[in-house]
């Protein structure tokens, strides 16, 4: 585990002599990962819903960030997470397929807490689109496919 994730869950250096303590390491380094895959798929999954209308509202951005914040436990990301997640807020023409390759890369358990984030997305500028409505129901689909 690198010092940052050592620093993140509270493992000093002497971790790695131990079994039980690099077994917790090894939980800690897991959990960072898919804290890090969460928030970059609610990122990307975000920034779709958000502009698939043709434009992202002050109000979504808002909420983009609040989504990601929450997907990510309010814990400090790497710096290259958070440049990825910084390069997928500027992609306005993100296709879905786009956004399901961030998604391949979460447990359906992660899926499952996202449709909140989605509504929440779809609801921010007090306007629900058909475009909109399509992605609803273009996540409800991909969440159904991966049970």
């Amino acid at each position: 585990m690198g010092v940052f994730g050592m620093m993140l869950f509270g493992i000093d250096d002497d971790s790695k002599s131990k079994p039980e303590q690099q077994n917790v390491a090894d939980q800690a380094e897991e959990r960072l990962s898919e804290l890090i895959d969460r928030s970059k798929a609610v990122a990307a999954l975000s920034v779709y819903a958000a502009a698939v209308d043709g434009s992202i509202s002050l109000d979504e951005y808002m909420e983009i960030d609040m989504n990601v914040g929450a997907a990510s436990e309010k814990k400090k990301l790497p710096e290259r997470v958070v440049e990825e997640i910084s390069s997928i807020y500027d992609k306005h023409n993100m296709t879905w397929d786009d956004v399901k390759k961030y998604l391949d890369e979460v447990s359906t358990d992660s899926l499952a807490e996202m449709s909140g984030y989605l509504d929440s997305i779809i609801k921010a500028d007090s306007e629900v689109s058909e475009a909109e409505e399509q992605v609803i129901k273009q996540f409800e689909s991909y969440v159904e496919s991966r049970k």
